[in-house]
């Protein structure tokens, strides 16, 4: 294997154009700054240890908001959360779905096409 000196590495590299704070695409681009959070190393370790993960998901959960094992494992894994049923959220859905199922059976593309008149 043959090594390259730092020379013949800095030759070779191709040489980017410098970014100018003034005219062209850099003037379009928006002065905003990452907001990172700090690392809430012992409490990553507390909430990796109780529920097996490695610290370092732990921290972008801490990141997220989620603080407590039981709210992490509900966010990681959201099928095992029981749901309510949907007829209960929308009171409405077995009139709908039952209108959806007679214009299929009939045929139709939409329940209010047989009932509207084209626009002239």
């Amino acid at each position: 294997m043959v090594k390259a000196s730092s020379s013949e590495i800095s030759d070779s590299a191709p040489v980017l154009p410098q970014a100018t704070p003034t005219g062209g695409a850099a003037a379009a681009c928006p002065d905003q700054r990452w907001s990172i959070y700090p690392a809430l190393k012992g409490e990553a370790l507390g909430l990796a240890q109780a529920t097996g993960l490695s610290p370092l998901l732990a921290q972008v959960l801490l990141n997220r908001g989620i603080e407590a094992p039981e709210l992490a494992v509900e966010f990681l894994e959201p099928e095992q959360l029981t749901l309510p049923s949907p007829l209960e959220e929308f009171p409405d859905l077995a009139a709908s779905v039952a209108i959806l199922v007679e214009a299929i059976a009939q045929r139709q593309k939409s329940p209010s096409v047989a009932t509207t008149t084209p626009m002239a």
